[in-house]
């Protein structure tokens, strides 16, 4: 089953039941065989908060073993977000789990730091492989097919997950990666001598700024947990932080209910560039109809 469109799914079902066995003190997010186990904790009670993620770990283990499975430790990553102390262990089948600096869940970087600057240079780094090959195949194929090719290759790099890090960028990372969508799109256009302006260039070709992929993906995201309510969870805890408001109506508007702040940016701050794009009715679209809907209404080009 491995490879197939299937396995992820009837795996999920397979072991549907982690999260009851784990407890309330844990909450999982599980995709296939990769499954993370979160606990919160104040600074203060680390230490108690270790030896609960012990009892966790020993408790996976052992369900995992009725079901003919094993865990490899050597494969186990732990991490602490928002510490900046010595190094911490969790022991696991007596083996020592070290805490490290970052974790990649799915292709995207999480740094212990909450900054996004690693994610940041894997999308550069990843679209810098290709810049030369899209300087060749500009030479050889149409602009038609040169366009698709950027977004298969270039904008889709981007786009993805962009929701969870592209608005807690630090200024600078921000500007690496516009830069570079900005030098790909002048190349696709042939505008070496900068005859048009950024502005001009995404109005006139049809390409997304990344301020502008941003916020579409971010009312894509709010789009579905509101109308879709997933009973998961994720979605419910997700659910809790977002919230319809009187003074803006047919606008998705976060609640930030812990009254906390997500790297630079808060949930409310989010929901007003949201809020400024979306001037249509939207609760009753499908998730086709609301993409279409605001591929026609979000500006091209949005400034940072």
């Amino acid at each position: 089953m491995q490879g197939s469109v299937l396995g992820p799914i009837l795996f999920n079902i397979y072991t549907s039941q982690l999260p009851q066995i784990l407890g309330h003190e844990a909450f999982t997010v599980s995709y296939a065989d990769d499954t993370y186990v979160c606990i919160s904790c104040h600074p203060s009670q680390l230490s108690v908060s270790v030896k609960t993620l012990e009892a966790i770990a020993a408790t996976h283990v052992e369900w995992l073993k009725e079901l003919g499975m094993i865990i490899n430790p050597g494969k186990t990553d732990f991490i602490i977000f928002g510490y900046n102390g010595p190094t911490v262990n969790f022991d696991m089948l007596g083996a020592k789990v070290q805490n490290s600096n970052t974790l990649k869940i799915l292709g995207v970087i999480f740094e212990s730091n909450m900054k996004w600057s690693r994610q940041a240079n894997q999308v550069i780094k990843s679209i810098n492989y290709f810049n030369y090959s899209l300087r060749i195949l500009r030479m050889r194929l149409t602009q038609k097919q040169h366009k698709q090719i950027i977004h298969s290759f270039v904008i889709s790099r981007i786009a993805y997950s962009i929701s969870l890090w592209g608005a807690n960028l630090n200024s600078r990372d921000k500007r690496r990666l516009a830069s570079l969508l900005f030098k790909i799109i002048r190349l696709h256009c042939r505008d070496f001598n900068n005859i048009h302006s950024n502005r001009e260039l995404c109005e006139i070709n049809k390409f997304r700024s990344l301020n502008s992929i941003r916020i579409m993906a971010d009312a894509i995201m709010l789009h579905r947990i509101v109308t879709l309510n997933s009973c998961t969870s994720l979605t419910i805890r997700l659910i809790q932080q977002t919230t319809y408001s009187g003074r803006f109506p047919n606008s998705l508007i976060f609640f930030d209910c812990s009254n906390k702040w997500i790297g630079r940016h808060s949930f409310i701050n989010r929901a007003k560039q949201i809020s400024e794009v979306i001037r249509f009715p939207w609760i009753d679209l499908t998730p086709e109809q609301f993409k279409l809907k605001l591929r026609q209404q979000i500006p091209y080009y949005i400034s940072s």
